[in-house]
């Protein structure tokens, strides 16, 4: 009977192998190399279980240390718990308002083009000393749009990071809320963050100053880095920026609304 079950784990291990590679077809180069070793080595133990189970025991404490090495070097985080971010009050607020966001907002909402949450808690959480550690954190545990959030911080802040991590994004069909100026609409997931006809930003150079070399005016995605320069640049005029920072300030991100001097 124990080398029933034990054959059994084996036909078990060749085919979690089996889904394994066929979980990271279609994924970007660092994911499927990644699927393909586990495939290699769950496959590889599988079969040493089926043809000599009693092999068993070592076969176990191998997978486990492979399992564990994979986790680590996929998704670090696994095995560190949360880590403690160096942020101040205010952009501990908004980091909570970002990880647990239910729409992406663009920087200006409404008729009157008021500050989006979205854009000032980019900001805020722009100027923490551990701002890329905290955009990783929204890619990792976020709602949908705050994976989204992370991956605009992390295409300034790691692009290695995000060009391993877009993934997680980029091949999802499902919809989520967009919120740009008076429009709210219903946006697949996948398409804000790599849009095939939207402005490719060279290194460097920011959305301000690639408009005024192009006329045309295209789409803005997460991948050509218009989103990034959308939200953690500068206002390119000085009042304009000036506003941002004064309602960076007053902005409720408790409670999800703009300054009312009349509440």
């Amino acid at each position: 009977m124990r080398t029933a079950a034990t054959r059994t784990l084996g036909i078990f291990l060749v085919l979690f192998a089996a889904g394994v590679l066929l979980n990271a077809i279609g994924h970007d180069l660092v994911t499927f190399s990644l699927g393909l070793l586990l495939f290699a080595v769950i496959g590889w133990l599988g079969s040493i279980v089926l043809r000599r189970p009693a092999a068993l025991s070592a076969a176990i404490a191998i997978l486990v240390a492979g399992l564990a090495a994979a986790t680590t070097a996929w998704r670090p985080q696994a095995f560190s718990g949360e880590p403690s971010l160096s942020l101040s009050p205010r952009q501990e607020e908004a980091f909570d308002y970002l990880m647990s966001t239910q729409r992406f907002e663009m920087p200006h909402l409404g008729i009157a083009g008021v500050h989006s949450g979205g854009f000032l808690a980019m900001r805020l959480l722009s100027r923490a000393p551990d701002a890329d550690l905290a955009f990783k954190e929204l890619v990792m545990r976020g709602t949908a749009a705050g994976q989204l959030y992370g991956l605009t911080g992390v295409r300034r802040t790691d692009p290695y990071f995000f060009r391993t991590n877009r993934w997680r994004c980029a091949r999802r069909t499902d919809s989520l809320r967009f919120a740009d100026g008076c429009v709210t609409s219903d946006q697949p997931i996948g398409a804000i963050v790599t849009d095939p006809d939207a402005v490719r930003l060279p290194n460097g150079v920011s959305l301000s100053t690639w408009s005024k070399t192009h006329r045309e005016m295209k789409s803005l995605d997460i991948s050509g880095g218009g989103f990034s320069s959308l939200f953690l640049d500068a206002e390119p005029a000085p009042l304009a920026e000036k506003d941002a920072l004064l309602d960076e300030s007053l902005y409720d991100f408790v409670h999800r609304r703009p300054w009312d001097p009349n509440r």
